[in-house]
């Protein structure tokens, strides 16, 4: 997108780690794993919308921190 730089693979494993492990668990299963909102509920025994909330949380925090990352 325009005016969005590239962050280093480095950049993106510490951003992750910073995350609380529930955030870091769900955007992991969501993008890497692919799985949908429901498959992620099965696994790790929470509601639908709980997965949604770790993910949406996860996603918006993660941006945050690349952000500090590309200061």
């Amino acid at each position: 997108m325009k005016g969005e730089e590239a962050i280093s693979p480095l950049a993106l494993e510490r951003a992750m780690g910073a995350l609380p492990e529930e955030q870091r668990e769900a955007v992991f299963l969501k993008i890497w794993e692919e799985m949908t909102f429901t498959q992620m509920g099965d696994l790790l025994g929470i509601p639908l919308d709980t997965a949604a909330s770790r993910y949406r949380y996860g996603i918006a925090k993660l941006k945050k921190i690349v952000m500090g990352y590309a200061s």
